[in-house]
């Protein structure tokens, strides 16, 4: 009987995390991913079913690692992201700039994250809705570069744009 139970508890939070992620999902499909990344087998990965798919819209590759995460948000939270120069952790506050420049042309306002020599996060504002459009890193063997070119983010933030 508790297996049962444990198993219908397992079950109430697929279906909710898969009924949360429905109203997104209907924004960015895994075929967008696939048309704008030149890849084939991308999937949808549930949030917490694997480390670090801790996104609204989580994306893995042909090789089930983890690709693309898509988080949605309001204004104040892009604001706050635009804004930010540290992070308090564990009592401790570091320097943590998110901004890197703008990006033009692009929702009412966008942005490159983070500083530095390569970007692997988009930060996007149109009205009162604002995405996050961040690509995981590669492997040490692959020099930990970023999955997907900043060019490729932004083609996916315009086609969740043009469904909003």
């Amino acid at each position: 009987m508790a297996r049962q139970s444990a198993i219908a508890a397992l079950l109430a939070v697929v279906v909710a995390s898969v009924s949360a992620q429905s109203g997104y999902a209907a924004l960015l499909t895994p075929a967008d991913v696939e048309k704008v990344s030149g890849l084939t087998g991308v999937t949808l990965v549930a949030r917490g079913a694997q480390p670090a798919a801790g996104g609204d819209l989580n994306f893995a590759g042909p090789d089930r690692k983890l690709l693309l995460m898509v988080n949605f948000g309001n204004a104040q939270l892009y604001r706050k992201a635009r804004e930010q120069k540290e992070i308090t952790v564990g009592g401790q506050t570091l320097p943590m700039p998110l901004f890197a420049h703008a990006v033009p042309d692009l929702g009412d306002e966008a942005f490159d994250a983070p500083p530095g020599k390569e970007q692997h996060v988009l930060y996007v504002r149109k009205g009162d809705k604002a995405i996050s459009v961040t690509t995981y890193l590669g492997s040490q063997a692959q020099r930990f570069k970023p999955l997907l070119t900043q060019a490729q983010l932004r083609d996916i933030a315009r086609v969740i744009l043009s469904r909003w």
